[in-house]
C-alpha cells in the first residue's frame, strides 16, 4: 500500500522516515522505495529520531532494531504512547526470536530481516566484492531507462572510476552484484578516461 485517500478522494503517497546507523542502507531504502512512497526524513541515532518523528509525524518509520545508543525498542518506547497513529516496521539483520517478539510486543507493525551477504576478494590487480542478497530478484532487462538506481548509481558510478559493475538477479532467485575496480592507481586513471 503505498496511496492513501484523502478526505477529498484524492491518493496521497504514503509518507516513510527511515530509521538506520548506516548511512548506505538508509540511501539504498531511499532509492527503492522513492518512486512509491514519499520519503520524508530520515535518522542515525534514537534521540535524532524521536526528536525529527515527533516534528514530522509520518505515516511509517521504517526502523533499524540494532544501533549503537538503544535501536529501534529505544524510539518506539518513546514514540508509541504519544503518537499512536505512526506506525513502525523494524529492519534487520538479526532473525533472533527475542528480537522479533520484543519489537513486535512493543508495539512494531511488522518485522523484516535485512538479507545480504558481502564477500570481498583482493587480487594483484584487481579488488572484486560481491553482494548477495537473498530477497525477491528482479528482472534486470525489465528495468526501465529512467531507473537510474541501477544504471547511474551502480553501473555508473563504477564505470567512472576504472571499474565495472555485473548485476545477475532473477525473480525468486534473489540478487548478486560483482563490483571490480583496479588495484594500481595508473589502471584507475586509464579506466576514468575510457569511461569518458
Amino acid at each position: 500500500m503505498t496511496d492513501q485517500t484523502t478526505e477529498g478522494g484524492g491518493a496521497t503517497r504514503l509518507r516513510v522516515f527511515l530509521v538506520d546507523d548506516h548511512a548506505m542502507f538508509r540511501a539504498g531504502v531511499r532509492a527503492e522505495l522513492g518512486a512509491h512512497v514519499e520519503v520524508v526524513g530520515e535518522a542515525s541515532t534514537v534521540a535524532d529520531a524521536i526528536s525529527k518523528i515527533a516534528a514530522i509525524q509520518p505515516d511509517v518509520v521504517l526502523l533499524d532494531v540494532h544501533m549503537p545508543d538503544g535501536g529501534g525498542r529505544a524510539v518506539l518506547d518513546a514514540m508509541r504512547r504519544s503518537h499512536p497513529q505512526v506506525r513502525f516496521l523494524a529492519l534487520s539483520v538479526s532473525d533472533a526470536a527475542e528480537d522479533v517478539i520484543g519489537l513486535i510486543r512493543a508495539g512494531a507493525r511488522g518485522y523484516v530481516t535485512k538479507t545480504i551477504s558481502l564477500y570481498a576478494e583482493v587480487e594483484a590487480d584487481e579488488l572484486s566484492v560481491f553482494v548477495r542478497d537473498r530477497g525477491a530478484g528482479f528482472d534486470l532487462s525489465g528495468v526501465a531507462e529512467t531507473r537510474h538506481g541501477v544504471r547511474g548509481s551502480i553501473i555508473g558510478r563504477m564505470q567512472r572510476h576504472g571499474g565495472k559493475a555485473e548485476i545477475r538477479s532473477a525473480p525468486g532467485d534473489g540478487t548478486e552484484v560483482r563490483l571490480t575496480l583496479p588495484a594500481t592507481r595508473d589502471s584507475v586513471t586509464a579506466g576514468k578516461e575510457t569511461a569518458r
